[in-house]
């Protein structure tokens, strides 16, 4: 396993969050996050990356507690996208060149030029390299976020709803981008999204999040109707469509 998460529990306040979260992903796999507005998958994403500091548990990645790491050991393991990205004026080549900023010593070597340069090209950005990124559109700063991620060379991605104000075409391609990610790369993935039938398309395993404990996880296939009842307070069906199950929620006319 890449990830393993076990026992984890924050509070902001005294309110308590996350309530012995456990969770583990294996190289190459991508984990959904899923559950109600307000029921912790963004405080969990930063308790696994260490920005936040749970009360209570373990966050192993290749078997290393990064919750015990330095912050720059923690910038090598963990690779982070926010729901929001900022864009300040820098070119595209510059801001994915700070995803080096761990490994960096001086200033740039042939080598951390070569692994940005590997990046750009690698999410098809060379068109865009110098342009600046308050000139782009939502799907390509999601793009530069994720390469300047990758260049950090972590065992882990985090993805705090990736899709988020993108149309349905930028929506595919960057969730296709992802999984091709993963698997080429051997990396773990963890994800939050709203969209459930988004995470029963692309992700290998979902997990859904209530109250603040995990009640139920399954890979897409296994997912029940049952489940997502209990979490969102909504009836709904389960149906097979080229071979992928798709929610549609059961209203009254």
């Amino acid at each position: 396993m890449i990830l393993e998460v076990a026992g984890l529990r924050f509070s902001y306040a005294s309110r308590e969050v996350l309530q012995g979260v456990d969770f583990c992903v294996a190289p190459g796999q991508i984990l959904a996050v899923l559950g109600p507005n307000g029921v912790g998958k963004s405080t969990l994403l930063r308790c696994v990356n260490a920005i936040h500091r749970p009360s209570h548990g373990a966050v192993l990645v290749e078997g290393a507690d990064v919750l015990r790491l330095a912050p720059t050991a923690v910038a090598k393991a963990v690779g982070y996208v926010p729901q929001r990205t900022e864009a300040p004026r820098l070119t595209v080549f510059d801001a994915v060149l700070l995803g080096r900023k761990p490994h960096l010593r001086w200033r740039p070597d042939a080598h951390d030029l070569g692994v940005v340069e590997a990046a750009i090209g690698h999410l098809r950005l060379e068109p865009l390299r110098l342009r600046h990124l308050d000139q782009l559109s939502g799907g390509e700063l999601q793009k530069v976020a994720i390469a300047r991620a990758l260049v950090q060379e972590p065992r882990l991605l985090l993805f705090d709803e990736p899709t988020s104000a993108l149309d349905l075409r930028n929506q595919v391609e960057i969730l296709r981008l992802i999984g091709h990610v993963a698997r080429q790369h051997h990396m773990a993935v963890v994800m939050t999204l709203h969209d459930l039938n988004t995470a029963l398309r692309f992700a290998n395993q979902l997990v859904f999040l209530k109250n603040g404990r995990i009640v139920a996880a399954a890979p897409p296939a296994e997912v029940q109707a049952e489940t997502v009842r209990e979490v969102y307070g909504l009836p709904v069906q389960i149906h097979q469509i080229n071979g992928h199950p798709i929610v549609v929620p059961i209203t009254e006319e």
